[in-house]
């Protein structure tokens, strides 16, 4: 897809780009899947285009993943980035880690989004296991959404709203955490290609993250 200013946006491709980076965020590609991807030529030719430097680095970084990246190294990136490490993770994928001050699970923002994904009878891929306020489940949320809009003249309030309040306000702190500390080509751009997503389709859809308190974030502790 490419960029193209005051043009009727392309809802069914930000939806499959947005199902496919949040697949990655439930489980890392094992080696018949990445063999796949190489086919498909999807690391090589990711097929959002965008103006931003997100955009362009995300696609360097899958170039050099298929030169230097094998199945079992993203797999190890995958545990150390969002599931265990001996100190703790490297991008924890759950808004409640950003927008709570506890930096508690299953809290508040879970419990409402759980709510929210109920009202339109959509079950995340990881749910139970996982918190419904997990990045995965809500861009899987946001590509139910655009498809809902494909044949809509202009963007439905939820699709707004959920982008205003619910993900932009915190993902881009998470998406920061994983371009420093992932440790593969693969996971670094799928950092950048999800952060270029995102902020293409608030360009394209005249949006702004509200403002919500955020309680970690990866610049402030740089800054210490």
């Amino acid at each position: 897809m490419a960029w193209v200013e005051e043009t009727q946006m392309d809802y069914e491709a930000f939806a499959l780009g947005a199902k496919i980076l949040s697949g990655f965020f439930i489980e890392p590609p094992s080696l018949k899947r990445f063999e796949l991807l190489k086919q498909q030529g999807l690391l090589q030719g990711w097929f959002i285009t965008s103006p931003h430097f997100a955009n362009t680095q995300g696609k360097e970084l899958w170039e050099q993943s298929l030169r230097y990246d094998d199945s079992s190294e993203i797999a190890a990136d995958f545990t150390h980035l969002f599931i265990a490490d001996e100190e703790y993770l490297k991008a924890p994928p759950y808004a409640s880690y950003y927008l709570e001050s506890s930096g508690e699970t299953f809290t508040q923002e879970s419990d409402e989004l759980s709510k929210l994904y109920a009202s339109l009878n959509f079950t995340p891929t990881l749910y139970p296991h996982e918190p419904c306020d997990h990045l995965a489940s809500e861009l899987e949320f946001l590509a139910l959404l655009l498809e809902q809009n494909i044949a809509n003249p202009s963007p439905n309030a939820l699709l707004l709203s959920f982008l205003e309040y619910r993900l932009t306000p915190w993902s881009n702190e998470c998406l920061a955490y994983l371009q420093k500390n992932a440790l593969t080509p693969f996971y670094q751009g799928v950092g950048y290609l999800t952060q270029d997503l995102l902020e293409t389709l608030k360009e394209s859809l005249g949006i702004k993250a509200q403002k919500r308190t955020i309680y970690r974030s990866i610049r402030v502790e740089s800054q210490e």
